[in-house]
């Protein structure tokens, strides 16, 4: 990273850091309210949060691959929720700098502040490639952060055309315009990222605004004509779980925290010093262990891509495997540390005004993404550790 590139990611986690008392204030309004508060939207707007991965062609900072990551375990600390919507807009813009220059241009052209959503989980919908582009129908769900964003980037699956045996995979881009929200999300996890459905009736997305997701395994995509860095180059689904571990390992960090603080004070009926039980001690240790051996596997892997990225170097499938099991991996650790302290604070950590059951809450609803569960991402690490093909042709 330049040195410019040092200092602004600096400055970007120093806000962060600054910003967790407020966020602590507000994760419960954020919880009732069931989606990212305005006041919090705005807060990350003016700390430039969301133009991370932003290209510098088109007004944002372009800083490193992770810094997303390194953003997710600093603001998850106070409010998953929150983190979850700065961390996951900020990699939009990160897709979106692979897409071909006009739809680059669509989004941002006139407003550099734009920002996108995502689905990439349609519900039976009707997909059908035309001469002309794409033709959508039908509902797709988990649309984090939609009720702030101009854009969205939904996964959209259909035949091939040419051949029946095979499917093609796109990510379309479409403005607001062209999907209705529906409010649907109520969860016991994660419950303020405004996760809600979209809604799309006969929308044609354009050639210009799809993306083959086959071609995003590594190397130049249609966004490298104007976005040279490797940040654009990168393997979408061998890579993308970086934008979400980061909250898991703050979450656990700010589930340490709780439990930390908690026995600074707290006193047996015997009166004695709850934190001088050898057990209490063991499960601290061990927590705060598996924590810090899932930030350092993360952390590791995150240098090679970027070496890697800078010196031009095509991740193969086996490290491309490796880094979706590893994040897996690592999710499980955390979760592991989170359940591991819960019984250090008794009845009073599942009291509705202790942060702790939140987080456990949230920890144990993000561990459950797809791209974080350990039995479908250990597969694929297994798999191909073996020598058997990849289990998604798309890592």
């Amino acid at each position: 990273m330049t040195v410019s590139g040092e200092l602004e990611l600096r400055k970007i986690l120093e806000q962060a850091q600054d910003m967790l008392p407020f966020l602590s204030s507000k994760a419960i309004t954020t919880q009732q309210s069931r989606r990212l508060l305005p006041e919090i939207h705005s807060e990350f707007l003016n700390a430039g949060f969301y133009k991370i991965m932003q290209p510098k062609a088109y007004g944002g900072l372009e800083l490193e691959f992770g810094s997303q990551t390194q953003l997710g375990m600093v603001l998850a600390q106070a409010c998953g929720s929150s983190s979850w919507i700065a961390t996951l807009l900020a990699c939009h813009a990160w897709i979106l700098g692979m897409f071909p220059k006009q739809a680059q241009d669509d989004v941002w052209g006139t407003n550099p502040n734009a920002l996108i959503a995502s689905s990439f989980m349609g519900d039976q919908p009707k997909v059908k490639k035309t001469p002309e582009g794409l033709l959508l129908s039908g509902r797709w769900k988990f649309s984090s952060g939609v009720d702030h964003s101009d854009w969205n980037i939904i996964l959209a699956h259909c035949p091939d055309p040419h051949n029946a045996e095979n499917k093609l995979s796109f990510y379309a881009l479409l403005p607001k315009k062209d999907y209705v929200i529906e409010d649907v999300w109520n969860t016991v996890g994660m419950s303020g990222t405004g996760s809600n459905d979209i809604i799309l009736k006969d929308v044609l997305i354009p050639e210009h605004r799809l993306l083959n997701a086959m071609k995003l395994t590594g190397g130049q995509t249609p966004g490298s004509e104007i976005n040279k860095g490797y940040l654009y180059q990168q393997p979408m689904f061998g890579t993308f779980s970086f934008n979400l571990i980061g909250n898991v390992i703050g979450l656990a960090k700010g589930a340490a925290n709780v439990v930390l603080e908690s026995l600074k004070s707290r006193t047996a009926l015997s009166g004695v010093s709850v934190s001088a039980n050898q057990s209490i001690k063991l499960r601290v240790a061990e927590a705060l262990s598996e924590i810090s051996a899932a930030q350092a596997l993360v952390e590791r892997n995150l240098q090679e891509i970027i070496l890697a990225g800078k010196s031009q170097q095509t991740l193969d499938i086996s490290t491309r495997a490796r880094y979706r099991g590893e994040n897996g991996f690592a999710s499980k650790l955390c979760v592991s540390a989170v359940e591991r302290l819960l019984p250090v604070l008794g009845a009073r950590g599942l009291e509705s005004e202790n942060p702790f059951q939140r987080i456990w809450r949230d920890i144990n609803a993000v561990s459950q993404h797809i791209a974080l569960t350990w039995d479908v991402q250990g597969t694929i690490y297994g798999s191909v550790a073996l020598g058997y093909d990849c289990p998604d042709p798309r890592v």
